[in-house]
């Protein structure tokens, strides 16, 4: 078990982080936690809720794939998170093109 979390623990740390927050955002519609407080209203705050609480899932199971490939190959590793963080980025730039402040 020390093994899995010296080699793996922030990757696995990560996916329950995202998982957290996805949860919020799909079950509670709490977009306060993502955004925080700002005065600026969401176009559409129940599409965005969806739309970012599916993201961070997506995210957190490509935190759990990290974990994985870091016993297999640890260039693979950093490959696969670095594409999930390059994708996930310019999906969240369009879920707040789309559906956050005007």
């Amino acid at each position: 078990m020390d093994q899995i979390l010296q080699v793996a623990g922030i990757p696995i740390l990560t996916a329950v982080v995202c998982v957290f927050f996805a949860i919020k955002l799909l079950v509670f519609k709490d977009t306060d936690s993502i955004r925080g407080n700002m005065n600026r209203k969401l176009k559409d705050k129940d599409s965005y809720a969806r739309y970012a609480g599916i993201l961070l899932l997506v995210f957190g199971v490509c935190s759990l794939i990290m974990a994985a490939l870091l016993f297999v190959n640890t260039t693979a590793a950093l490959i696969q998170i670095g594409i999930s963080v390059l994708i996930t980025a310019l999906l969240w730039r369009k879920v707040e093109e789309n559906y956050g402040a005007d």
